[in-house]
């Protein structure tokens, strides 16, 4: 039988000579992408497959399962200064770094990714000159080099081959046009080092594989003094908790000069979930397992207010309104000379419901201060109440010429009035804690807590100090024990909001005898 001129027999051999040549150029095309894999990389896009989202639901409870999965390309399309991809295991931090470090250094990336890669980030002149910074040696050699190695261009390698590429001994990696001509190079430092020795002229890009020192942050960032902007990005898990990062990176974002993302581990399509489920086999505390799989800062020695203690957005947080002489306002202050000065101001309702409607934490000296709340307290409309302050303050500091520092808050010009010291005893920490805890459970018969925050900027820097606050903890806990201590030293604003519940904040008529309002800020020169 004849099918349109053919044999059958004719017809299945020309079909499978077609399956040969398809199969062959397959494998041709395999090849090509094994020689040089960085023309066919292809970044994550946070593709929810049901398979990921039942393998998140199996070991995350339902609250912490992410609605959306950000992703490599999140990060790609930023053009933020300071970028952050806080990634789970296998959600490929380590292939990302490498690539975004051939791209701003060569300044050619793969056609399929001319309208993702943000413009900013790819170099207009060359040479380049640009760092990686390791955990250690050991990461640099057995970890970073074979994927760098890997996803390099080999178009610019040094015509000799790989060995006059990188150097061993320096740890320089170089790049070569055509061969030969040099156009730049990144240079891999570890943290084993001393910090002093990671000094060197200006760079045009730096990527800090797993968390740095804060050191090494800071010794990194005098590379751009005369650039025009930053180039910094960090590819991390999380491991150490609630470091220096979450308080200055995290914290601090604002999409535009720094940027965050979270990438879980299984936003990456080649991640093994087999593996991954073993690692969370063997975990067994939560927090652990929410950081390893979605790249969260948690807490590792466990936070202060959790529960029903916990900050809820949806109950804690209410929309501004203009103050009238109904709400006095109480401040809490923790003033500092070498540091910001923080104060909570805190108004309380005729029904005496407490309000955080604002903030202060600026780096002044205390005739700035003084001008600042009288101004905020005249903009505002503030009707206030008493100032209470850390009562360690209150002395004669003889390394300024024995200026005792309340004492000046409290004269002209602008002086604060009514201002009482904060308690000081074993326990006093713990008694204000305890209290700031009561307020925030959601009270059972009105279905409110008794304290909510105003959903403004400045007060949103309390919010994340009551959400991120420590115990601290002992090196080795196992022998010592349980630590029980919070671990406030750098969460000034908390403690100004603490010594406000070292006292009760009534409510008071406008007609009783309770400091009023202040009269005009005078001048401040």
């Amino acid at each position: 039988m004849e099918l349109g001129g053919l044999t059958v027999e004719e017809r299945r051999k020309i079909l499978e000579q077609i399956k040969e040549q398809e199969r062959l150029i397959q494998e041709s095309l395999e090849a090509i992408k094994n020689e040089d894999p960085y023309w066919f990389f292809r970044p994550s896009t946070g593709t929810f497959t049901s398979e990921a989202k039942e393998f998140l639901e199996k070991w995350l409870i339902k609250e912490d399962v992410p609605g959306r999965l950000q992703s490599q390309t999140d990060v790609l399309k930023s053009p933020a200064q300071i970028i952050l991809m806080a990634g789970g295991n296998q959600s490929g931090k380590t292939t990302l770094e490498a690539f975004l470090t051939h791209a701003k250094v060569t300044g050619e990336i793969p056609d399929h990714l001319r309208d993702i890669i943000s413009p900013e980030k790819l170099p207009t002149h060359w040479p380049v000159f640009g760092r990686v910074y390791a955990p250690s040696a050991n990461v640099i050699e057995e970890v970073l080099l074979p994927k760098f190695q890997e996803l390099m261009p080999k178009k610019y390698w040094h015509q000799a081959g790989w060995e006059r590429t990188y150097n061993k001994q320096d740890k320089i990696l170089r790049y070569y046009k055509n061969g030969t001509k040099f156009i730049g190079q990144v240079k891999f430092l570890s943290y084993e080092q001393d910090v002093a020795k990671t000094q060197g002229a200006t760079i045009s890009f730096a990527h800090f594989d797993e968390e740095p020192p804060y050191e090494f942050y800071k010794e990194c960032l005098l590379r751009f003094t005369t650039k025009k902007h930053l180039d910094i990005g960090f590819f991390m898990t999380p491991t150490q908790g609630l470091t220096w990062v979450a308080d200055e990176i995290v914290e601090k974002q604002d999409g535009k000069t720094i940027a965050c993302f979270k990438i879980p581990s299984v936003s990456n399509s080649y991640a093994n979930l087999a593996t991954l489920d073993l690692i969370m086999q063997g975990l067994n505390s939560y927090e652990e397992r929410k950081m390893r799989l979605l790249g969260e800062f948690v807490s590792l020695s466990g936070l202060i207010y959790t529960g029903e203690c916990a900050f809820r957005e949806d109950k804690h947080l209410i929309k501004p309104f203009q103050l009238n002489d109904e709400y006095i306002v109480y401040r809490g202050l923790d003033c500092h000379l070498s540091k910001p000065t923080a104060v909570v101001e805190v108004a309380v309702a005729p029904n005496g419901q407490k309000i955080v409607v604002g903030v202060y934490n600026e780096q002044a000296d205390t005739e700035r201060v003084k001008y600042d709340l009288a101004l905020r307290a005249k903009e505002r409309k503030y009707r206030l109440g008493w100032t209470r302050y850390d009562k360690s303050l209150d002395y004669e500091i003889q390394a300024i010429g024995g200026i005792n520092i309340i004492q000046k808050l409290k004269t002209p010009p602008n002086p604060i009035p009514a201002m009482f010291p904060s308690e000081k005893y074993k326990g006093s920490i713990d008694a204000g804690v305890d209290s700031i805890k009561l307020d925030l459970k959601i009270n059972p018969m009105t279905g409110v807590p008794n304290v909510v925050f105003f959903d403004i900027p400045e007060v949103w820097q309390l919010i994340r100090d009551i959400k991120t606050l420590e115990r601290d903890r002992y090196i080795n806990e196992e022998k010592n024990g349980i630590k029980d201590k919070i671990l406030e030293s750098k969460k000034d604003r908390h403690a100004a909001f603490r010594y406000l519940y070292q006292n009760r904040m009534d409510w008071l008529p406008a007609n009783d005898d309770a400091p009023t309002q202040i009269p005009d800020p005078d001048s401040y020169i």
